[in-house]
């Protein structure tokens, strides 16, 4: 695919206002992109219109969440992209980002500060996405230690709203050592939270244990 023929593919060259045509090209570029296609995506986020930018970054998480590898090469360029005003874009690198960590775990854990200030700077969508890549990296034995501290700090301090999604993210990678900590701010929240439903699935979280105990 030349550099012309992926932008004309994009929705606002296409007169769309809906996203199936961005879901589209990066369903194909998942089974047939080449690294080529993939510079030339990340050089639309660079440079494009705000119309292709936007465009890109749905069509570039939409592909890295079916198939990273190709866009793991850029993860620096995405990192390097947070730094816009722009919110749209910023939500959307995270969400790329955190697609792309579990292929390149090492550049997330190095640049989880820029991470989590770009997230915090930005939308819930963005502060979930931060949430995302820190269970990923919790997941993984070598990064754990460094992790689990930053982890748990932002479940404790959560939003009501997002705190059982967190706490779904983060169980089933915290290892057996660092659930009394875990289920200790689990249920500091229980014991804040009203909602019924919310409770329900924080006590779920609770009854299912630590990662490593499950057979």
């Amino acid at each position: 695919m030349t550099p012309e023929d992926l932008k004309s593919a994009l929705a606002s060259a296409l007169g769309r206002r809906d996203e199936k045509p961005n879901i589209a090209l990066a369903e194909r570029l998942a089974a047939t992109g080449t690294p080529a296609d993939a510079a030339a995506l990340m050089n639309l986020l660079r440079s494009g219109s705000k119309a292709e930018r936007h465009d890109a970054i749905k069509v570039a998480y939409e592909w890295a969440e079916r198939d990273p590898r190709l866009l793991a090469p850029h993860f620096d360029v995405a990192l390097g992209l947070l730094q816009t005003k722009d919110n749209r874009m910023i939500w959307g690198l995270m969400a790329l980002l955190n697609h792309l960590t579990p292929v390149v775990p090492e550049q997330a854990e190095a640049a989880l500060d820029r991470i989590l200030a770009a997230a915090d700077a930005s939308s819930v969508i963005a502060k979930d996405n931060a949430m995302a890549i820190l269970a990923r990296l919790v997941a993984r034995p070598d990064f754990a230690e460094i992790v689990i501290p930053v982890a748990l700090q932002r479940l404790k301090y959560a939003a009501v709203n997002q705190t059982p999604m967190y706490a779904e993210m983060l169980g089933p990678t915290m290892p057996a050592h660092a659930w009394p900590h875990f289920a200790a701010i689990v249920e500091a929240r229980l014991a804040e939270i009203g909602q019924p439903a919310k409770k329900k699935r924080l006590s779920a979280v609770l009854r299912k244990g630590p990662a490593t105990s499950k057979g």
